[in-house]
């Protein structure tokens, strides 16, 4: 499974509600760029980069665009976690989860604590002033 909020918060401190930061990439995406039938991938940091992140897994074309400030976790369909800040530096993962963005910490431990990864965003919520506006989830 992987969880997200849907909070952003813009550059002059307004925080708005979007609609993700996590995805389920097409599989002909999935198969082109990662070598798996299903991916997920997260994304948390400067939500401008977002757009270039779904854009380029969606059509896969030419270079990976440039990322700034932004981090990703990918899960795929072998139930292998990874994790990156370019769509060339993917690091795999031992651990049995991981979390990223502000409230990672608070999500970590909840979820080493035996909770889901859903149940984990929304306990982050409740102590990061950065985490919440509601949330979503997917399941492979």
């Amino acid at each position: 499974m992987m969880a997200g909020d849907k909070q952003f918060t813009h550059n002059s401190g307004t925080i708005l509600t979007g609609s993700t930061k996590i995805w389920d990439i097409p599989e002909a995406s999935a198969k082109a760029l990662f070598g798996c039938k299903r991916v997920f991938i997260g994304a948390a940091g400067n939500a401008d980069s977002f757009g270039r992140i779904v854009n380029y897994v969606w059509l896969p074309e030419g270079k990976p665009p440039k990322l700034n400030d932004v981090e990703m976790l990918l899960l795929n369909d072998k139930g292998e976690l990874y994790h990156a800040t370019t769509f060339s530096n993917w690091l795999l993962l031992k651990d049995p989860f991981f979390a990223i963005g502000s409230g990672m910490q608070f999500a970590i431990a909840a979820m080493a604590s035996g909770k889901t990864p859903y149940e984990a965003v929304k306990i982050a919520a409740k102590y990061d002033a950065n985490t919440g506006k509601g949330f979503n989830k997917l399941e492979l």
